[in-house]
């Protein structure tokens, strides 16, 4: 049975994920909008990561995002807050975060090994085990 080019295409609904992706999702699209905007969303992102008074929350998040930023061969996409399915970027960025997660750097190396040098897969690793450990999964 031949699948539909939408099904090929389709990604993941934020709605269905577990709770702190939908989170960590939602801190990078308000980050997004917030830097669009010319406004801090700092506040708005700790509580998004589970850390209300944490400073390493905040420094770890954009960490991550600089890392992000410097290693993608392309600009890095977020879908608008307003928009349930999932960007491919962020899809990656959730299956490096859950690799991160779980202490799984083989997969993490396997999901960027053919877009991203070794020295910035290093980098992008400790960005977010940095995160992971500051946010309340």
């Amino acid at each position: 049975m031949a699948a539909s080019l939408a099904a090929l295409s389709s990604t993941p609904d934020i709605r269905t994920l577990p709770c702190w992706q939908h989170r960590l999702v939602t801190a990078f699209r308000c980050g997004v909008m917030a830097s669009r905007g010319r406004r801090d969303a700092a506040d708005r992102i700790k509580l998004l990561l589970g850390s209300r008074e944490d400073q390493n929350a905040i420094r770890a998040f954009r960490a991550l995002v600089d890392q992000l930023g410097q290693a993608w061969p392309e600009p890095f996409t977020v879908n608008p807050p307003c928009q349930p399915l999932l960007s491919y970027d962020e899809m990656l960025m959730l299956d490096l975060a859950s690799a991160g997660a779980s202490g799984d750097s083989d997969t993490f190396d396997f999901l960027l090994r053919e877009m991203v040098s070794p020295m910035q897969r290093r980098s992008l690793w400790a960005a977010i085990r940095r995160l992971i450990r500051t946010m309340s999964l």
